[in-house]
């Protein structure tokens, strides 16, 4: 059985395994790839990636490089949105489904661009004031924040540190050492605008401060930082365009950092970075208007080290000596061999790593051995367990003595009070949800390892602690604690945000819960650990039979995506219960079970409560929309004198009608909408009905579960006794779930129903 350890140039380079003597050269170079779907006319710039979803801002003609003052154009409006992200198999970026981000942050006046904190939850955004100064109306932009509960953004809040006296725009949040850096023309400054950052400290933010190592005479805005890397955009002399793109470290460096590839003629500006640094996107107005740019990156760094590491038993007495570990390059060639010394110690020397290589050894002991490597102060930085079956896995020591309050998210942290609050759930991985895990205890430990507090999980393995200091170190310990056990931290909205594996130890090993899943093996060094930060859902399930007399069923389901992609696939147990891990919160997704049975699905939250219940429609998939229908065609807007294009019937928009207080009749203005869809069902025998209802939050989560459902069955009574067959409706109950407004429950008492074939 070969045992191979595989370690890219990149991880190398950045993450520091080695001891660095000489560095001759870093660059960054970007290839423009094809991005569809985005750029109009309009101008579009600042595009960020959170996830699978695209974040920009739009407007019409307008000269964003100014910050503001007095040329701001009344007339037009930047606004942020976002839309899906989808890769074809040629590699095409298209971008899908744009939409507006939120309506509260629609106000009339110039929005954008946006940053996100850690965990998505917080928008940092820019947004133009109206001044009053001397009798003189002036623009000035601002930086505001809101915090998304719910799904919805909550409300605005300007930062304390913006004032009116001069422009604070392009927020890019620092998740490393929670920073907010913006540009602004603040006094004190080296040019025309500078970059700037805020601390934030224990939930308060400190005075701005001038980041003197990238600021020039000339200005300097656009910031994007990564890993504590800052790229930014300026006008300073020797540049191609206008505009230019550079990159800084944070560090002084003896040696030439270089980015090629995207700075033009023309003006460059506003680039993000994906996390692996393999990605990015960037504006550029090389074509007329401000255009958004997807690019791939290759870092090339020329480094002459020392690759120093130790082989360690991780069970038997004795040390790993005399072993042989031999380099291999990225093809496969052999480069150097050497011994480990009596305590498993080896060194090679002079190693240029500017390409993938591998480390291999040559004589297996026969048990389970960790690899430990050193950074250039001889510290400990990295491990790596290669077991006997040759499977690979790894961990950051970083993470084993890091606290729990660092994977908590935003929401569920009072920065007031300084407080948080733990919401936790213990599963089984890869176990059906029948498998719970109850009155199990949870123990809390202090940085010293005392106990400080103890909770109980209950019958499906929830557990929570409340006022927890946010300035403290807290580590969670399970006893008897087995590999396979998962933890997972839940945001308000109860939704997963970090996951989380048990160790050997019985405390969790702040891991990826599915490493194999990435492309690259890449040990999280400090500044990563905010990537745990999920927002995913736990989705559990079961497919019962319709009709209640015929037995349960054990299928295969399957999970799809809008598109008619398999995502995954699991064997449910003899009853039906299934679960499926890592689904975000936010998409569509359509499901099937091999069976030939009618069934319908039932859908559980945390807790095991229904959540909703789905029957059959297109295509013989079961479809959950947590978002409800997101289309850009209003089927309301047809009469009867309107002819109807079967070839678009499944693309229009939902009809959406209301009901009032515990009332499952229709509201009597929206009967007329029903009548409406009568008249076209009646004339098109072959198109059907999905009818998805829905309550408010004013009652209990069962009562409110039960209304949703008599709403819908009305709906399809109503039409079934005007003459519509009985099975050409589909009914999904989604009870309280699925609120569009938390403070506006007229809205919330709802029902969408959509045309389809």
């Amino acid at each position: 059985m070969k045992h191979l350890l595989l370690l890219t140039y990149l991880t190398i380079s950045v993450l520091g395994f080695t001891q660095t003597y000489e560095v001759e050269q870093v660059e960054l170079v970007a290839t423009v790839q094809t991005i569809n779907g985005i750029n109009q006319k309009t101008e579009e710039f600042s595009p960020i990636a959170v996830g699978d979803k695209l974040y920009f801002t739009s407007s019409r003609q307008y000269n964003k490089h100014n910050t503001g003052e007095n040329n701001w154009d009344k007339n037009s409006y930047f606004n942020v949105f976002y839309g899906n992200i989808r890769n074809d198999e040629e590699g095409v970026i298209d971008i899908k489904d744009i939409k507006l981000l939120s309506n509260k942050l629609n106000t009339g006046s110039h929005t954008g661009p946006v940053s996100f904190s850690t965990t998505g939850d917080t928008l940092f955004f820019t947004r133009v004031e109206e001044i009053v100064n001397k009798s003189e109306r002036v623009y000035r932009a601002q930086l505001y924040s809101s915090i998304k509960k719910n799904n919805k953004w909550g409300k605005v809040r300007k930062l304390p540190f913006s004032t009116t006296e001069s422009s604070y725009a392009h927020p890019a949040y620092d998740i490393v050492k929670n920073r907010l850096y913006f540009t602004s023309d603040r006094a004190g400054g080296k040019g025309g605008n500078d970059i700037y950052y805020c601390a934030l400290v224990n939930g308060e933010w400190q005075a701005p401060v001038n980041v003197e190592s990238v600021n020039t005479e000339n200005s300097e805005k656009f910031p994007f930082v990564l890993g504590g890397n800052i790229f930014f955009s300026s006008d300073r002399e020797g540049g191609q365009g206008q505009m230019d793109i550079y990159y800084s470290s944070p560090e002084p460096t003896d040696y030439p950092i270089k980015l090629d590839g995207l700075n033009s003629a023309y003006d460059d500006f506003g680039i993000s970075i994906l996390p692996d640094l393999s990605a990015g996107y960037y504006t550029s107005n090389r074509n007329g208007n401000d255009d958004i740019f997807y690019f791939t990156l290759e870092r090339k760094i020329t480094v002459t080290n020392q690759l120093a590491g130790t082989f360690t038993f991780r069970s038997l007495p004795g040390s790993a000596s005399n072993l042989t570990v031999m380099l291999y390059d990225e093809d496969g060639e052999f480069i150097l061999e050497e011994k480990t010394d009596d305590k498993g110690y080896f060194i090679f020397e002079n190693v240029q790593l500017d390409s993938n290589f591998t480390v291999k050894l040559g004589n297996l002991p026969g048990d389970e051995m960790t690899l430990d490597f050193y950074n250039a102060d001889g510290e400990q930085n990295s491990s790596f367990i290669l077991s006997e079956a040759g499977a690979l896995k790894y961990k950051k020591l970083f993470y084993e003595s890091g606290g729990i309050i660092n994977f908590i998210p935003d929401d569920m942290k009072d920065f007031e009070k300084n407080t948080a609050t733990l919401s936790g759930k213990l599963v089984l991985d890869d176990e059906p949800p029948n498998v719970t895990l109850s009155n199990r205890s949870v123990l809390l430990l202090d940085e010293n390892e005392d106990i400080v507090f103890t909770g109980t999980t209950d019958d499906l393995g929830n557990f929570e602690f409340k006022n927890l200091d946010l300035d403290g170190e807290y580590y969670i310990q399970i006893p008897e604690c087995s590999s396979d056990l998962v933890l997972y931290i839940y945001g308000s909205d109860n939704n997963i945000y970090t996951q989380l594996k048990c160790n050997s130890q019985d405390y969790f090993m702040y891991q990826r819960l599915k490493p194999d899943l990435t492309h690259n093996l890449i040990v999280m060094e400090e500044s990563n650990g905010p990537e745990f930060m999920l927002n995913s859902s736990e989705i559990v399930g079961q497919f019962t039979p319709v009709d209640p007399s015929k037995p349960s069923i054990q299928c295969m389901v399957r999970v799809y995506n809008e598109d008619g992609i398999l995502l995954s696939s699991v064997q449910s147990d003899s009853v039906g219960n299934f679960r499926f891990n890592n689904l975000s919160s936010e998409n569509t997704y359509k499901f099937t079970a091999d069976s030939n049975e009618a069934l319908q699905l039932t859908l559980y939250n945390r807790y095991g409560k229904e959540i909703a219940i789905i029957q059959e429609e297109e295509n013989n998939y079961f479809i959950f929309r947590p978002l409800g229908f997101q289309t850009v065609y209003d089927l309301s807007l047809m009469d009867d004198k309107v002819k109807f294009d079967l070839n678009l019937s499944d693309h229009y928009d939902a009809i959406t009608v209301y009901f009032n207080t515990n009332e499952h009749r229709v509201l009597g203005n929206d009967i007329e909408k029903l009548n409406t869809l009568y008249k076209l069902m009646k004339r098109y025998p072959q198109l059907k009905l999905s009818i998805s209802a829905y309550a408010d939050a004013t009652a209990s989560d069962e009562y409110n579960f039960l209304l949703s459902q008599k709403r819908g069955d009305w709906i399809a009574t109503h039409l079934i006794g005007k003459g519509i067959e009985k099975n050409r409706f589909t009914v999904n109950a989604y009870g309280e779930t699925k609120l569009i407004d938390p403070e506006n429950d007229a809205v919330n008492r709802r029902a969408e129903l959509r045309i389809y074939q």
